[in-house]
């Protein structure tokens, strides 16, 4: 999607090749990223600001919906938002998102706080992920997140079964090593007697979300 997209192309280009001495040198549209460019890079063909992707002007429709998912407040969606991701305006687009939200209006008065229960801070990268599915355009990707750092991979699934499924997990599992647990839903591709198979072969925990309460999944849900 970088590629499609004309700012990021032009940002791309500006930060491989260097930034113009001056602020006022710099083509008008990415001026708003003068003040960071350091924290810019760019990594096949993703721009990052630090660990955030900067994402393209026609995948911020899809990350505002998969960001208020779970229905949060404005505060805690802003949260889950910047752990992962940023453009500019992004928290304007998320208040006006929240406030015009139909499902939040409804059930405002009668939303209680939850307590809060949070995972186990992981000691080491890979050592607790999160895996879930989601539907982009019509097809099937896997999102795979790490507890501990943040970092996230997005596989497109040919065929959303479970073989596919544990095709890819074994290997990202194979590349950053085998995590002590793993968090998903209560998926078909994750409740299957194949996965058990494979989770009881690889020697990984599986832990599965509370079926009504499936933002219990914790990073992964910040980050779908």
């Amino acid at each position: 999607m970088t590629n499609k997209d004309p700012i990021l192309q032009l940002m791309k280009t500006t930060i491989q090749e260097g930034w113009p001495t001056s602020k006022s040198k710099v083509i008008p549209v990415l001026q708003h990223y003068w003040d960071f460019k350091e924290e810019l890079a760019v990594h096949d063909d993703v721009i990052f600001k630090n660990d955030k992707v900067i994402i393209p002007t026609s995948l911020r429709p899809f990350m505002l919906k998969a960001v208020h998912q779970p229905h949060l407040e404005i505060t805690a969606s802003k949260r889950k938002a910047r752990e992962l991701m940023y453009w500019p305006g992004i928290n304007k687009d998320i208040e006006k998102m929240v406030k015009t939200c139909e499902v939040c209006n409804s059930y405002q008065k009668r939303q209680q706080k939850e307590p809060l229960h949070s995972h186990p801070v992981p000691s080491r990268p890979f050592e607790r992920i999160g895996a879930d599915l989601f539907e982009f355009e019509q097809k099937q990707f896997l999102l795979t997140a790490d507890f501990y750092s943040g970092w996230f991979e997005i596989d497109l699934l040919p065929s959303p079964n479970t073989s596919t499924v544990v095709q890819k997990l074994k290997a990202h599992m194979s590349r950053y090593g085998i995590p002590e647990v793993l968090l998903t839903d209560n998926g078909p591709q994750f409740d299957s007697s194949e996965f058990k198979q494979f989770q009881k072969n690889w020697g990984f925990q599986h832990i599965t979300s509370s079926p009504c309460y499936p933002q219990s999944n914790g990073k992964i849900e910040r980050a779908v």
